[in-house]
């Protein structure tokens, strides 16, 4: 699945949430939109990106392929 794919697929999933703006389109897409990226970020904060050494200093900063894919999904949300 590609990002951009993978941005529509949150997206979808958050967009049928009843709320009581249910019938209302432009809150409806607001607010899927607004919760995929909340779930977009805190996947982001779980993928270690750095390397500690013992004394918590850092050693070297990674990126690896599953950061750099939810960073184009996030992109990509915020383009809907």
């Amino acid at each position: 699945m590609t990002p951009k794919e993978k941005a529509w697929s949150i997206f979808w999933n958050f967009k049928n949430i009843p709320d009581k703006w249910k019938n209302e389109k432009v809150f409806q897409n607001y607010y899927a939109k607004q919760c995929a990226l909340i779930a977009v970020d805190e996947i982001l904060n779980c993928i270690p990106t750095e390397i500690l050494d013992t004394n918590g200093n850092e050693i070297y900063f990674i990126i690896n392929d599953d950061y750099n894919f939810w960073q184009e999904v996030k992109k990509e949300l915020q383009k809907l």
